[in-house]
């Protein structure tokens, strides 16, 4: 069930519009969390933990009770997390009552970012807070809807942020148009959370925070080079669960939880076939470590853009 462990398709979304500058629009996020110093390392400031065969082994076919989602973030915000991602659909009700209300509750110990998608197809979506619009921000965007598959009111009422995740492929957009309000991808919302700082956007020129820039093409969308690289480092699910992960694997960290079992959708990429969650994770890294210092952004055109 791609509610529950899928973002495919291709677009994404960003901040807070407070100032007109020079005839640019500038748009400000600011974000609750404390602020970090912004070097471009994933793994310094990233854990990411799947869900794997080896979890369903253990605890039966995903999606299983979110009790057990509610526990793992419950050991992320006990271990000093600075926030959590949560990387599969929360629009629907689960089989347990209770197991929502743990989970509904976990959100509260801790930042967590949940994701949203756009679906006109769905007939009845959840209503997205305004909180998780950007307000007066014009972009041109990639991609629009109407409708999508939006986490429950319980779930959003609690959550640091809603980002959309309708991309597998780059460019990826950094904003997107839900029912004709600007919105922010999840990419943009993980570095945010990640660094703590102001975000500022110049649409169709660049995105920058913390001291550091991604150029935006025409439709405001980033792009993304993925390398053949070591692999990266990641957790199981059930070792956040029974506490074997090493605390400093936690601490400070933004702790993104994905699916990368059996059932995950596979998709082609430039570096080889993989789960959709696992992409999402290397576009992620990729976009984060090629940031580069605003020092060495050209006023205007954009330059090539060395690797760190």
């Amino acid at each position: 069930d791609c509610r529950n462990c899928a973002a495919r398709s291709g677009r994404g979304s960003p901040f807070h519009s407070l100032a007109a500058m020079n005839l640019r629009l500038i748009i400000l996020l600011l974000v609750s969390v404390p602020m970090t110093a912004f070097g471009g390392d994933f793994e310094r400031d990233f854990t990411v933990v799947f869900i794997t065969q080896a979890t369903e082994a253990k605890y039966g076919r995903f999606p299983f009770d979110r009790s057990l989602v509610a526990q793992a973030v419950e050991q992320a915000a006990d271990a000093g997390a600075k926030g959590v991602i949560l990387k599969f659909f929360l629009d629907r009700q689960s089989k347990t009552a209770e197991g929502d209300r743990r989970l509904a509750t976990a959100l509260s110990r801790v930042p967590v970012l949940l994701q949203a998608r756009l679906d006109d197809s769905e007939k009845a979506p959840n209503s997205l807070e305004g909180r998780f619009t950007l307000p007066g921000a014009s972009f041109k965007t990639a991609v629009s809807g109407s409708s999508g598959w939006i986490p429950l009111p319980e779930f959003s009422r609690r959550a640091h942020d809603v980002c959309f995740v309708d991309f597998d492929s780059s460019p990826a957009p950094i904003v997107e148009k839900y029912q004709d309000k600007t919105v922010k991808s999840l990419l943009a919302c993980a570095v945010e959370l990640a660094v703590g700082h102001k975000a500022v956007i110049r649409p169709v020129k660049d995105i920058s925070i913390a001291g550091q820039t991604a150029f935006l093409d025409s439709l405001n969308r980033v792009t993304i080079t993925l390398r053949h690289e070591k692999a990266l480092a990641t957790f199981d699910f059930n070792s956040l669960l029974d506490g074997s992960i090493p605390p400093s694997a936690l601490r400070n960290k933004v702790v993104v939880i994905g699916y990368d079992g059996p059932s995950i959708p596979q998709v082609s990429s430039p570096v080889g076939t993989m789960g959709a969650h696992r992409l999402f994770v290397l576009m992620l890294k990729e976009y984060y470590e090629s940031m580069i210092p605003n020092k060495a952004v050209a006023t205007d055109a954009p330059k090539a853009v060395p690797r760190r």
